[in-house]
C-alpha cells in the first residue's frame, strides 16, 4: 500500500519521490495506491472530481499497475494553515473539517491484508 495526503492536487514530496525512485521494484509486487484529500460529505472520488493521483506520477503508476487506486476522505486543520492556504481553501470551497472515515480505511486495509495472505 502506497499513498499520500493530497495538498493542492499533489502528493507529499516524500511519497512522490519514493514512488518515482522505487517504481521498478514496486512493479514486481502487488501494490495498492491511495490518495487522502477531499473533505466534506459524499463519495470522495466524486468530491475529487474523478481525480485519483497526481498526473505527474502517471508514468510510474502505469508501470506499477496497482491492484487498486482509492481516494479517501482527508482532513483540513485550520490551525495549521497560513493566509494563502486559507484563501485557497475558501476559493475551492473545501470543507474545513476532519472527514476521514476510519471504518472505511480499516475495511480497505483488511481487504488488502486478506489479498496478500491468500
Amino acid at each position: 500500500m502506497l499513498g499520500s495526503g493530497v495538498y493542492i492536487g499533489r502528493w507529499r514530496k516524500e511519497a512522490s519521490r519514493f514512488l518515482k525512485a522505487k517504481a521498478k521494484q514496486l512493479a514486481e509486487r502487488p501494490v495498492w495506491i491511495f490518495s487522502s484529500g477531499p473533505t466534506g460529505k459524499g463519495d470522495p472520488v466524486e468530491l475529487a472530481k474523478g481525480w485519483g493521483f497526481p498526473k505527474s506520477l502517471k508514468p510510474q503508476i502505469d508501470r506499477i499497475q496497482p491492484r487498486e487506486i482509492v481516494v479517501l476522505h482527508g482532513a483540513i486543520d485550520p490551525g495549521k494553515m497560513k493566509g494563502l492556504e486559507k484563501w485557497m481553501i475558501e476559493k475551492v470551497g473545501a470543507a474545513v473539517e476532519d472527514s476521514r472515515d476510519w471504518e472505511a480505511i480499516a475495511s480497505w486495509a483488511k481487504e488488502i491484508a486478506s489479498a496478500v495472505a491468500s
